[in-house]
């Protein structure tokens, strides 16, 4: 009996072994292939963990405006918009942060009149969706307050969409319309020209369309496709997707990749690397 256990123990030994040696030998596969890539750094990345800019990476817990982390909804080509929050008493600080300096400008104070669920952006203004503190009922509304006439609007849930909210491309495209669908088995995004109605599809057999994607489709990724974010320039669409390496994601890739709408021509721009997995993207935008 004690001979069966110890064969037991080293084959099960042997086993992950052998496990551990094919996944290092798979993640330096994967590093070689994104490596062999085009790489450009003019891309600033906001994923849930981290802020990367120009290629530094900025943990999320290290940016602060007096003592509180600053919570970014919206980049920009020089800065970021973001807010400190004061659950204790409700009281929100709007602020604006430059890249190059951390320089910040507060923008602007309210007290909110419930605790905040959940933060985008849209229109040139921060959106809040919060419960209704006027209802006994479960009822939410959305509160929002624009950067340029520092002026609050309330509205009722109804009022905004779940494309709103959680928008692929931060509501910052004013020619075309985005709605992402997840399935089990499926995930794809669908793009819609507002002059011209015409909605386009755009899921894993984009990756068919450009060398760098076909190596990517070919190798084996913990994660399943999917179009994290998305940045709109004069026509060009810029995708960014997670890759993940291990079983649970770590480490992981977020890969860009541009894609001309009338043409449907794609070309892959960039990918950064990243230690741990990243479970979302919040915004990019491509300099």
């Amino acid at each position: 009996m004690k001979k069966i256990l110890i064969s037991v123990v080293c084959i099960v030994l042997v086993f992950s072994l052998t496990a551990c040696g094919n996944n290092e030998r798979q993640k330096q596969e994967i590093a070689s292939m994104f490596e062999s890539f085009d790489k450009s750094e003019n891309i600033i990345l906001l994923t849930c963990f981290e802020l990367v800019v120009n290629g530094t990476h900025y943990d999320l817990g290290d940016i602060k405006y007096n003592e509180r982390q600053c919570n970014i909804v919206f980049l920009e080509e020089n800065g970021f918009y973001s807010y400190i929050y004061n659950q204790d008493n409700l009281s929100v600080e709007f602020l604006y942060t430059l890249y190059e300096t951390f320089e910040t400008t507060s923008l602007g104070t309210e007290t909110v009149p419930s605790k905040i669920i959940n933060a985008f952006w849209g229109d040139n203004c921060f959106w809040f969706r919060m419960d209704n503190p006027n209802t006994d009922e479960f009822q939410q509304m959305y509160y929002s307050w624009c950067i340029d006439t520092k002026q609050v609007n309330i509205v009722d849930s109804d009022s905004i969409s779940d494309d709103y909210e959680y928008s692929k491309d931060s509501n910052r495209s004013t020619r075309y319309s985005f709605t992402y669908t997840s399935k089990a088995l499926e995930n794809y995004l669908e793009i819609t020209d507002n002059e011209s109605g015409i909605t386009k599809k755009v899921d894993s057999s984009i990756l068919n369309t450009f060398e760098e994607g076909k190596k990517i489709k070919k190798t084996n990724s913990s994660t399943a496709f999917n179009i994290a974010h998305a940045f709109e320039d004069d026509g060009t669409i810029y995708f960014v997707s997670i890759f993940g390496v291990n079983p649970l994601g770590d480490p992981c890739y977020c890969y860009v990749y541009k894609w001309n709408f009338e043409t449907e021509e794609c070309e892959f721009y960039t990918s950064i690397y990243f230690e741990f997995y990243q479970e979302w993207v919040t915004d990019m935008y491509i300099k």
